[in-house]
């Protein structure tokens, strides 16, 4: 629970129960947690500290931008500073005007913009098709990109995509996307998969092939292939999701 300060105020961690924690928790997604706390970490070891004044601030702001992080990055660790100043009820120094036109100028200088990702064409796909052969790896990365393409799926959403979240309809497949970066609430959301009218990038045929070949019928949608050609009972990393698309030389969605 040494993450929790950054979310609820200190002097309440010792009244509040064990449910109440682990919902103060939830608040923020893991991933969020995690990055604030390596933040805080490259804060505590650049020099600063919990209170911190305006002037150290600015100045690990700055040597963060001098040591070329990206402004994503300093953008978080200020946010991360914020909150654990928050949390203790002190005052911010991250609203000083100091801090504030120091982060502006960083912005300034190495700039904000998000660099677009240029999604798969159906012309790409169907290139990259011909030159696969009929084997089970090749099976389930032809599935596995083609539903990424029909749905715009997010790699982590690929991963974390199991049998049981397919319904099969007249025109295709209704698929639970069960919790994604941009549904945090967990609400889950759903995506219609329709038939394609080439079958060789549709996604619904392509998918109904990989999972009759694999034989998979419960679980996770896409999982690893060992040497052997064994399919494993665990799920493909978005990571390795990212590989396969990397190694395949098309541009990921």
């Amino acid at each position: 629970m040494e993450d929790l300060p950054a979310i609820v105020e200190p002097e309440v961690l010792s009244v509040i129960s064990d449910s109440t924690r682990r919902y103060a928790l939830e608040s923020r997604s893991k991933a969020t947690r995690d990055a604030y706390a390596a933040d805080l970490e490259a804060f505590y070891r650049w020099g600063g500290q919990i209170p911190a004044t305006p002037a150290e601030v600015a100045d690990f702001l700055s040597w963060c931008a001098d040591t070329r992080y990206a402004a994503a990055t300093i953008q978080r660790r200020l946010s991360a500073i914020s909150q654990a100043h928050e949390a203790l009820r002190t005052d911010n120094p991250t609203r000083s005007e100091g801090v504030r036109r120091t982060h502006k100028g960083i912005r300034r200088m190495l700039g904000t913009a998000t660099v677009k990702k240029t999604p798969l064409s159906s012309a790409d796909l169907r290139a990259y098709f011909g030159q696969l052969n009929g084997d089970l790896r090749h099976a389930r990365d032809r599935a596995l990109l083609v539903l990424g393409f029909a749905g715009a799926f997010r790699r982590s959403e690929l991963a974390t995509l199991h049998i049981e979240d397919l319904e099969e309809t007249d025109e295709g497949y209704r698929i639970t996307v069960r919790r994604s970066k941009t549904d945090q609430m967990g609400a889950g959301t759903h995506k219609v998969i329709v038939y394609g009218r080439d079958p060789a990038t549709c996604p619904v045929l392509l998918l109904r092939h990989w999972l009759e070949l694999s034989s998979i019928e419960t679980g996770p949608i896409f999982k690893p292939i060992n040497r052997g050609g064994m399919v494993a009972d665990r799920a493909l990393s978005g990571r390795t999701i990212a590989d396969i698309v990397m190694a395949s030389g098309l541009r990921p969605t």
